[in-house]
């Protein structure tokens, strides 16, 4: 008794395997590569809107005046966000709310609040123009002005 192979011979394997690989390696890599990029920018803007709401009242809280309370402010939130390579126009994303008047009453609270919206990576204008291509962040803080004044 003979045995057969079950290979006919003369049939060569055409050795696609690596051609596969790569374009499932592409489709798969791509997307999850751009939702990196995606979490990175929108934990940044997190990151740095989280520390210029808590530096920012700080700061305000802690001021001489309201002028230098309102200049400083704008500062700690240009810092802030410049810090997580973010630019943005801090008068635009801060907004600060006093429970006293005037502002820096002794025991009184400031409310910190800043928003920004964050655009998403590397997305072409045509669809810019039709879907909704940024992700909202926001931060609130609220610190008392020291009753006893600096």
């Amino acid at each position: 008794m003979t045995m057969t192979s079950p290979v006919v011979s003369g049939e060569a394997e055409e050795g696609s395997a690596a051609v596969e690989f790569l374009a499932a390696s592409l489709l798969l890599l791509i997307p999850i590569v751009y939702v990196i990029l995606t979490f990175s920018a929108v934990q940044s803007a997190t990151y740095a809107a989280e520390s210029a709401a808590r530096e920012t009242g700080r700061i305000y809280s802690r001021a001489d005046s309201q002028l230098a309370a309102e200049h400083h402010a704008l500062l700690a939130t240009t810092l802030a966000f410049s810090d997580h390579g973010i630019d943005v126009t801090a008068s635009e994303v801060l907004r600060v709310t006093c429970e006293e008047t005037p502002c820096l009453t002794p025991g009184g609270a400031v409310h910190i609040q800043v928003n920004v919206d964050v655009a998403l990576p590397l997305l072409p204008d045509f669809v810019v123009d039709h879907v909704a291509t940024s992700v909202a962040v926001s931060a609130d803080a609220i610190a008392t002005v020291d009753r006893f004044g600096g």
